[in-house]
């Protein structure tokens, strides 16, 4: 694959991104008119939880799929494959059933001694194992160089079920509640999940043939549970916010500031597709020497800046007016979104240090870097929250993303010798397949 081949591929993924974000928005917009402040806020607190929780149970998999099962697919060990994709699909059973314990154990105890209603988490949890085994799988996918098939279901095809779900339960049914919206996501994640499959076994993937020799659940686990916190994390940075608001702050900004962080999101989605499609490459670059890993880096980078540059300017200049869509009030989170945008944009644009790191053997600098990150959000959620309400929640969010990001690239600095955004030499790399860009 030469240069504009990778170009290619990372535009294609983030065209995916771009249109599952599209219609993600008008979802979430199309559910703020449907339901009250508090529910829609109840439902965003489930939905986040959801894409949490899913990412914890996949216990890593997912990423340890790309470390340990190139070398069987290369040489059509299906059976190796299966293995592997058994014992984390148990896992996933296992971790999944132990969250929904807590959650039930959490939410009865809470409506006993607070007499508060029935939380839509409780429905939520049942939707994890779906959400978890289609991320394990789009590893496999990945692996395989399928990256189309990896992350179409997911990025476009879920929320358009999702999306699609919901006015069915409105304009046919009339029984559009925050509850029967999370039985449409747990419908939407069970149908994604199920395509994923079909794929893995229509491009015989695995062979459903025992391999216990090849089992080696130890070391799979050693890299695995590093890269699970770090996507967990990852998504917590953008998440605990919405969580420390309806326990800290007025219940009313939940919806309101979710509605903020649904827009902003974006910024995860690009940073997600423009680094899957680098991803694959990261090792190779990375032994073939600094040539090649300047390249990679620096083609991943400028990507980056140029996506997210454009959608700052459409942030800033028409924020008010895409939050309005929401429904009324919602652009009273205008101020928040500005701020949230300070942390988001260097978070993306310097984001693929974080793979670098992980990838070349740094995974554990990275999650502990996370940790960090989010124990100093939480720290300053609690004093900024009582004080300044949804853009005390998004002032914390900021400084802790831009904290992190900049840890990470001077970390990037020490490990590869290159920063983000250093240029490439001009020199012709013949090894890497070769990842050159031809003019």
């Amino acid at each position: 694959m030469d240069g504009r081949q990778l170009t290619s591929k990372a535009r294609f993924l983030l065209f995916l991104a771009v249109s599952g974000f599209f219609i993600a928005v008008f979802f979430n917009m199309y559910l703020a008119n449907q339901l009250h402040d508090h529910d829609y806020g109840d439902f965003k607190v489930a939905e986040a939880f959801f894409n949490l929780g899913a990412m914890i149970a996949m216990l890593g998999g997912g990423g340890a799929a790309i470390r340990f099962l190139g070398k069987p697919m290369a040489e059509g060990k299906s059976d190796v494959i299966w293995e592997f994709v058994r014992t984390f699909t148990l896992l996933i059973l296992l971790c999944s059933g132990f969250l929904a314990l807590l959650i039930w154990l959490a939410s009865i105890m809470h409506w006993h001694f607070m007499e508060a209603e029935l939380h839509p988490l409780m429905v939520m949890a049942f939707s994890i194992p779906f959400g978890a085994l289609t991320l394990l799988l789009s590893g496999v996918l990945q692996t395989a160089k399928r990256s189309d098939l990896a992350y179409l279901p997911w990025m476009l095809l879920f929320p358009t079920l999702q999306f699609g779900f919901c006015v069915f339960l409105k304009e046919y049914l009339n029984a559009l509640t925050e509850f029967t919206a999370v039985l449409a996501t747990m419908a939407a994640a069970l149908g994604v999940a199920v395509l994923q499959v079909y794929f893995v076994f229509r491009l015989r993937l695995v062979r459903m043939q025992r391999a216990p020799h090849s089992r080696q659940t130890r070391v799979w686990l050693v890299v695995a549970l590093p890269m699970m916190f770090i996507s967990a994390l990852q998504i917590a940075i953008s998440q605990i916010d919405i969580y420390m608001l309806e326990i800290l702050g007025n219940e009313a900004q939940v919806g309101h500031f979710a509605a903020a962080v649904t827009t902003v999101n974006f910024y995860y989605l690009l940073k997600m597709a423009v680094a899957r499609a680098c991803i694959p490459y990261m090792l190779e670059a990375w032994s073939l020497g600094r040539e090649a890993t300047v390249f990679l880096n620096r083609r991943g980078f400028q990507q980056l800046f140029s996506f997210s540059t454009v959608l700052a300017v459409i942030c800033i200049v028409m924020g008010e007016e895409i939050l309005s869509l929401y429904g009324d009030g919602h652009d009273a989170a205008f101020s928040a979104l500005m701020i949230l945008l300070v942390g988001y944009v260097p978070f993306t644009v310097l984001g693929m240090s974080a793979d670098w790191l992980k990838y070349v053997g740094h995974e554990r600098f990275v999650m502990v870097s996370l940790a960090l990150c989010i124990l100093t959000n939480v720290c300053l959620n609690t004093v900024l929250i009582p004080a300044f309400g949804m853009n005390g929640a998004a002032l914390a969010t900021a400084i802790s993303m831009v904290g992190y990001t900049i840890v990470l690239t001077l970390k990037q600095r020490q490990i590869l010798g290159i920063y983000p955004w250093s240029e490439s030499m001009p020199v012709a790399i013949t090894r890497w397949l070769p990842l050159q860009r031809r003019s």
